[in-house]
């Protein structure tokens, strides 16, 4: 979120004029009639949420340069698609996890910090709003979503509801992170605000 704001210009140029030049390269390249397009898009479409919880209705207000330029690519997807028939579909996606995750999102800084902890270089760490919700769901179940809305006749794509959670409960929802967790760390470990300082 904050580094969209830091580099601007460059989120613009990638997330925003990036898709328009895929999908533009498809066209140039004569290819609308072989090519299936997936556009991955982000819940930041919503940014100030008017309804809880977001459907695929729910109106976009995007608080960012990351988020205003994931709603120039969602439209201009949707503008392809219905100007050159292109097979062209937009996934939004919520919060996704893997092993790959960038080391500036909170499961990432809540594991490197537990792992400083026990290595004796940290004594304690902090994290934002505990009360902010977030659905969440794993980089996999995204990808196989994604391969269905391009693997189908249609090209209004799937959609995948999750139950949004507090941070503070990230140690009680997910079993398998708080016993791995306090495995390798020798700590009890059922919410992060247990090492807060």
């Amino acid at each position: 979120f904050q580094i969209s704001f830091d580099l601007a210009e460059y989120t613009a140029d990638v997330d925003g004029i990036g898709t328009l030049r895929l999908l533009d390269a498809v066209k140039t390249c004569g290819l609308i009639n072989s090519v299936k397009f997936y556009q991955a898009s982000t819940s930041e479409l919503y940014g100030k949420v008017q309804e809880i919880p977001q459907k695929e209705t729910t109106p976009f207000y995007p608080r960012s340069p990351y988020g205003a330029a994931k709603l120039y690519a969602y439209w201009i997807v949707v503008n392809f698609r219905e100007a050159y028939n292109l097979f062209a579909v937009n996934g939004i996606l919520f919060n996704h996890e893997s092993p790959r995750r960038g080391a500036n999102f909170v499961t990432r800084k809540i594991s490197r910090s537990v792992a400083k902890i026990y290595l004796g270089q940290l004594e304690c760490f902090s994290l934002g709003n505990l009360d902010a919700k977030r659905d969440w769901g794993h980089a996999k179940d995204y990808v196989e979503i994604a391969l269905h809305d391009v693997s189908s006749v249609s090209s209004v794509p799937a959609t995948v509801a999750q139950k949004a959670d507090a941070l503070d409960q990230l140690g009680n929802l997910n079993p398998v992170i708080s016993s791995k967790l306090s495995r390798i760390s020798g700590m009890s470990w059922s919410s992060p605000a247990e090492k807060l300082g």
